[in-house]
């Protein structure tokens, strides 16, 4: 449902499959052609990252706080 209300809201979805599928250069042109010279806004769903690499994600914070308690 979410995903529906993002499009429905004029969101353009790019999904890990796309990467899979399309590469890095699919997507760098679909979002070049999407906003043209304009200003744009990237968001990214870190949660879903491995901590190692992005280690202020949530999953991060929890392994964190799990080995930290006593």
């Amino acid at each position: 449902m979410d995903l529906e209300d993002d499009v429905t809201a004029g969101f353009d979805l790019i999904s890990t499959w796309d990467l899979d599928e399309h590469g890095v250069e699919w997507i760098a042109k679909k979002i070049k052609q999407r906003v043209g010279t304009g200003p744009v806004v990237i968001s990214l769903d870190v949660d879903v990252m491995d901590p190692s690499y992005v280690p202020a994600s949530k999953s991060f914070l929890r392994l964190h706080q799990l080995s930290t308690s006593s």
